[in-house]
């Protein structure tokens, strides 16, 4: 087996059988370690993201200890995918899911209402049923979130940016 990397068009390369036992324990090593980390890269901040939105959309504060135990909820869901994805054979295999900015929106305007719905009965969020409750709003009030879905990602779309004098 040839493991190649390429670097500004130059190729570099080893042929496995030829390396001691040391290297090859070495390079399984850094490779699994890698590819965990590649698999969680960026998940702590989007979810500390998510939970800022919903709380201001809610007009709480973010709850710091719901966000950590959320991060790392997160982040030991994904690594264990990673980890049954290497076993299985499928790591790097996959195409990439589209994310779909409507159904996202769908979802985001859906916890804004449920948070808010919950903060005015005075009730606790309950983040072990979340997706559920989101998903009862969703499709309880749905015509009325997709409307809203479609006026604010219409308005993102109006929004231009003068890139004149910024890229070269």
């Amino acid at each position: 087996m040839k493991l190649t990397y390429t670097r500004n068009g130059k190729e570099y390369s080893v042929e496995t059988e030829s390396l001691k036992a040391e290297s090859l324990s070495y390079l399984l090593q850094y490779g699994f370690s890698q590819s965990l980390q590649d698999s969680i890269a960026g998940a702590e901040k989007a979810v500390r993201q998510e939970y800022k939105e919903q709380a201001d959309a809610a007009g709480e504060t973010v709850d710091e200890a719901e966000v950590a135990e959320a991060v790392k909820q997160d982040i030991d869901g994904t690594l264990q995918k990673r980890v049954d994805a290497i076993l299985a054979g499928t790591v790097g295999t996959r195409v990439p899911q589209q994310r779909d900015p409507f159904a996202a929106m769908c979802k985001r305007i859906a916890t804004e209402m449920a948070r808010k719905g919950f903060k005015a009965a005075n009730i606790k969020w309950p983040k072990d049923r979340a997706d559920e409750v989101v998903g009862k709003v969703l499709e309880k009030h749905k015509a009325a979130i997709e409307a809203e879905a479609k006026k604010r990602l219409d308005a993102q779309s109006e929004v231009t940016v003068d890139m004149t004098g910024i890229v070269a």
